[in-house]
Formats: structure tokens, sequence, C-alpha cells
């Protein structure tokens, strides 16, 4: 190995050292989610005005995020970054002084607006770091289970502690996450071609982009309604099983590791193929996890397959990014995944109340037989889909 080379590798290392700290840190700010809940409960804050506040978020991120998407592709993905995570660090303070309804409705807006200026940009800054861009995605799903998992281990004992110490802890690691992304340097533009398709950015940019990509976010949109759902309301599957509560939070962090391997096992030995075909596959997957979670009887086939969903769950929803991403000019990177962040939000929206109803209605089971049925549509339409050119389907090459 010559000297260029190692010193070439060395910087590689150290880079993407920096992509799993930061992607680490930005997973781990939130883990107080699972405790939210019950710090507005311990205000007095009622289940009607905290579904409120889940759904101004949510609205809000939704009306804030193609804006930023834009901003950075036309401005800078750098400073759209640090807008956020300012933001968000600011929403953090309010949460840690803040006692009644309006206030944390106030924090939630800048929670939506910061993760808003984040997403997108965050992941088109850190490519600069990366000798191949959707190892950031790679990265930031394994990071995302590290956190959940150690999150999930420690939130309980800090919550006990002091209510407002989770918040304390994630405004410090937020403020360390800014620093971060401070000391990542921007790609400079270097010619007349590249000003112009900058300035050329605009709301139009984003419609022409989602026009071009159309089926795939009718497909990421029919996916986020039911796929995720099977990991949300899994303690309603155990509690089905009659398994103590106690055992939930160990079988969430298997889950987690689970869906770890997952990740790095497409790292290892798939990166090289098709994303969309990998993605026809995990479909099929999917369709047969969730049809004998529906059927079976038995505790331990039902886990069985379980997690085989979270096996394939740990690289299937990172696969729609690194999709976008490849057909994705560089100048608009950061717009194509706000509008993935947009479409993400629109089917939690409208699969949240539309699986509580079921579960509500018909119990867990039924909604496994909906995850089933909408997997195996999802999997026919894109196994029968074919784009305009004769040559080639959306799946897969055919030789010339």
């Amino acid at each position: 190995m010559s000297v260029l080379e190692y010193k070439f590798l060395k910087i590689n290392n150290t880079n993407k050292f920096k992509v799993y700290l930061i992607t680490f840190i930005s997973n781990f700010i939130l883990f107080y989610s699972p405790i939210i809940f019950l710090f507005y409960k311990n205000f007095g804050i009622d289940i009607f005005k905290i579904g409120i506040i889940f759904s101004v978020t949510s609205i809000s991120n939704i009306i804030f995020e193609i804006p930023f998407g834009l901003f950075a592709d036309k401005k800078s993905p750098k400073l759209s970054v640090c807008i956020g995570s300012v933001m968000i660090t600011l929403s953090l303070v309010g949460l840690f002084f803040s006692t009644s309804f309006f206030q944390f409705l106030i924090c939630a807006i800048f929670m939506a607006v910061g993760d808003a200026g984040m997403s997108g940009a965050n992941s088109v800054l850190l490519m600069n770091l990366l000798e191949r861009e959707e190892e950031v995605f790679e990265i930031s799903s394994i990071s995302s289970g590290i956190s959940n998992i150690l999150g999930g281990l420690i939130i309980g004992f800090i919550y006990n502690i002091n209510i407002r110490l989770p918040f304390l802890i994630s405004m410090v690691l937020s403020i360390l996450n800014l620093f971060l992304y401070l000391s990542i340097s921007e790609k400079h533009i270097n010619t007349e071609k590249e000003k112009v398709q900058i300035e050329n950015v605009n709301f139009k940019t984003a419609f022409f982009i989602f026009k071009k990509q159309v089926f795939i976010f009718l497909i990421l949109l029919l996916s986020y309604i039911s796929i995720p759902q099977v990991a949300i309301y899994f303690p309603e599957y155990l509690d089905f099983f009659k398994i103590n509560s106690k055992y939930i939070g160990i079988m969430y962090m298997i889950a987690n590791i689970i869906s770890m391997l997952g990740t790095k096992f497409h790292q290892i030995y798939l990166k090289k193929y098709n994303p969309m075909v990998k993605l026809k596959y995990c479909f099929l997957f999917l369709m047969i996890s969730t049809f004998v979670m529906w059927i079976s009887k038995n505790f331990f086939v039902s886990m069985f397959f379980y997690a085989i969903y979270r096996f394939i769950t740990g690289y299937f929803y990172l696969l729609f990014s690194m999709y976008i991403n490849s057909k994705t000019d560089l100048h608009y990177k950061s717009t194509i995944l706000s509008i993935k962040n947009v479409i993400v939000q629109i089917a939690f929206i409208l699969s949240d109340p539309l699986v509580t109803f079921i579960i509500k209605e018909f119990g867990i089971s039924r909604s496994y037989f909906f995850a089933f049925i909408s997997i195996t549509v999802i999997f026919l339409i894109v196994l029968f889909y074919k784009t305009g050119d004769p040559k080639e389907t959306l799946f897969e090459k055919k030789p010339a």
C-alpha cells in the first residue's frame, strides 16, 4: 500500500466514524420519545390535547419540509441543517421549562420546523464525507438501531431520576451535533452550468421531480401506510399471546438488533445489486411474514416470522432513499429527499387512525391481515409495472 493510499484510507475511516457519530447523536436526541406521552400527562394534558400536539407536529413538518429542501439545494444544505439544529435545540429548551398545553404546542412546532430543516439536507451534507453516497443511508440505519437500543435501556431510569432530565441530555447532544455539522465542508460550485442549475431550483422543480418519480412515491406511500405499523403495534401483538409486559423492552432490543443485522447484511452482501430488484424481493418476504403472523396461533412460529420481518425492514426502508438518490441530480437531492419525507408523513397521518380502528374493532390479528393484503397489492403492482422503455422494467434491465 502506497503512502497516498494509506492516507486516503485513514481519511475515509475518520470520515466514516464522523458520520456514525453524527447520525447516532441525531437519532439519540429523540431518545425521550417513549416517555413524551407520560411527560405531557404529568402536567395534566389530556389525550385529546396530546393528539392535537402530535397532529400539529405532523402538519407543521409537511408545510416546512419541501421549502427547506429547496432552500438547501439553492443556498446551502449546511445552513439548512444548522437552522434546523438550532430550532430543535430551542424546542428542547422549551420542553425543559414548559408546563402548559400552549407552551408544549409551540415547542412541537419548533421541533417540526427543525426536523424539516435537518431532514434531506443532513444526508446530502454527510455525503460529502463518504466515497459512496448510498452509505449514508446504511450508516444512518445502523446508528438508529443502536440509539434505539441504548435509549430504550436508559430512558426509564433517567425519567425516574427527574422527568425533565431527558430533555436536558437531548439539549446538550443537539448543541454538540450542531458543532459537528459546522465542521463539515460543503462542495463548491465550479461551473456556470452548475450555477444555472442551482438558480433554477424552485417549487416548479419540486413538482417536476415528483412527477418524474411519481410511481416510486406512490409505492412509498402505500408501503408506509401498512408496513411500519407491524412494528409500531407489536406490544399489542405480544398481549395477544399473553406475554408479560416486563419482557417487551427485551424483545424490542432483540428486534432492533435483528434490524441492524439486516442493515449490515445488506451493506456487506447486497449493496452491489439494483435497489429496486431488492425492493421487489423485500415485498415478497414481508408478504409471507405478515401472512404467517395473521394466521399463526403459535407464539414461536409468529416470532420467527416477525424476526424475518425485522431483518428485511433493516434495509427495506433505506432502499427507497438509495433508489431516489441514485435517480436524482446532485443539485436537487435535498428537495427530493424532502418530498420523500412528506410522503412518509402523509402515510402515517392516513395509517394511524385506520390501523387503530382495525385493532379496536377487529383485533390485532386483523391488522396483520390488513398488512398482508396491502403488501400483496403493492407486490403485484411492482411485479408487473413497466416503464416506457421496452428493454427495461422498473426492477430489472433486460439485455438489448
